[in-house]
């Protein structure tokens, strides 16, 4: 017989990376820029997170076979938790900014 894998662990780096939710947080960083000042910091912001994920993802095999099966199953999992958390954060904000205007 053969066993099934893990179905708990799924890709959600793609979507994270260039989904609406990356959009949206450019968005509303965006509308809370005033000046020239904050949007620069805004665009190196950017284009430095930009410089990190395209490093990152060219050296991804070799950071895989480092941190092993069991530290990528770790890894997988503890950054899913940032993931939720962060989602339940922008739910909380969304929902206190209705709130506040309503």
């Amino acid at each position: 017989m053969f066993e099934k894998g893990d179905v708990s662990v799924i890709p959600i780096g793609t979507p994270i990376l260039f989904g609406p939710g990356a959009f949206t947080t450019v968005l509303i960083f965006r509308e809370e820029v005033s000046s020239l000042f904050g949007f620069l910091q805004l665009l190196i912001a950017g284009l430095v997170l930009s410089s990190v994920i395209y490093f990152l993802l060219l050296n991804s095999l070799s950071l895989a076979k480092r941190l092993g099966e069991t530290g990528m199953g770790v890894t997988v999992r503890v950054f899913g938790l940032f993931v939720g958390a962060l989602g339940s954060q922008f739910v909380v904000e969304g929902i206190k900014r209705l709130w506040l205007q309503g």
